[in-house]
């Protein structure tokens, strides 16, 4: 068996049979450096001083403490800009936004099938809950962007998002400290500068699509070199 998490791993329920974590893996940053991608300007955010992203499927995020922390955020810095890219119905996200005052500067981008043409124009990932997508989480710190999670207990499905991204002082305990975590990064380049380079480091260390043949590969090996069974 072959698990995408380690949290999967853990909660198997085929105990004893050969079973390895194999994470997942994204050549982002090889498409990030053979295409400029989109700037601030092309996109009419040229009077933006920093902005955030959110990827994936927004089908249960209007009433999600998600999205009062967003509102928070925008609340707070004036000049701040948020973008939405994915699928599901927007419609009661719209409807918070607007209500908090902010929704002028949110974009919805839609969907979108490479990421990567936005990602050079963003300083931090904001990555919803409690559900997310990994897959976008993990094309963020591809790209080398802080990113910020809320952490649930141990063995949690939920627990998905700060498993992968592994930097314990981007992984909020509280929906209130989700937000304490991103003000502090649009506030201070410095601080985003040192947490780009905490995920860029557990970005190459496992998830760097160089590595998984050789994974593969050393499963396979003790497979083959397993006792038999009967």
């Amino acid at each position: 068996y072959i698990h995408l998490s380690q949290a999967s791993l853990s909660r198997s329920p085929h105990h004893g049979a050969p079973a390895v974590w194999v994470p997942l893996a994204s050549d982002i940053e090889e498409r990030m450096q053979r295409e400029p991608g989109n700037s601030r300007e092309s996109m009419g955010l040229e009077s933006a001083s920093t902005i955030s992203a959110t990827f994936g499927d927004f089908q249960k995020l209007g009433t999600s403490g998600y999205l009062q922390a967003l509102g928070q955020i925008l609340q707070r810095f004036s000049k701040h800009f948020h973008l939405f890219a994915g699928t599901g119905n927007v419609k009661s996200i719209r409807a918070y936004l607007h209500d908090e005052g902010v929704l002028s500067r949110v974009r919805f981008l839609g969907p979108m099938s490479d990421v990567s043409s936005v990602m050079n124009a963003i300083d931090v990932y904001l990555a919803p809950f409690p559900n997310t997508e990994t897959s976008m989480l993990l094309k963020a710190m591809g790209a080398g962007k802080p990113a910020v999670v809320l952490r649930y207990p141990e063995g949690s499905p939920f627990n998905s998002s700060a498993e992968l991204l592994g930097v314990p002082e981007l992984a909020a305990s509280r929906e209130s400290e989700y937000a304490e975590i991103a003000m502090r990064l649009l506030r201070d380049r410095d601080a985003r500068d040192r947490a780009a380079a905490l995920v860029s480091s557990r970005f190459t260390s496992e998830f760097h699509p160089s590595l998984l043949g050789q994974r593969y590969l050393e499963f396979l090996k003790r497979l083959l070199t397993a006792p038999a069974t009967h």
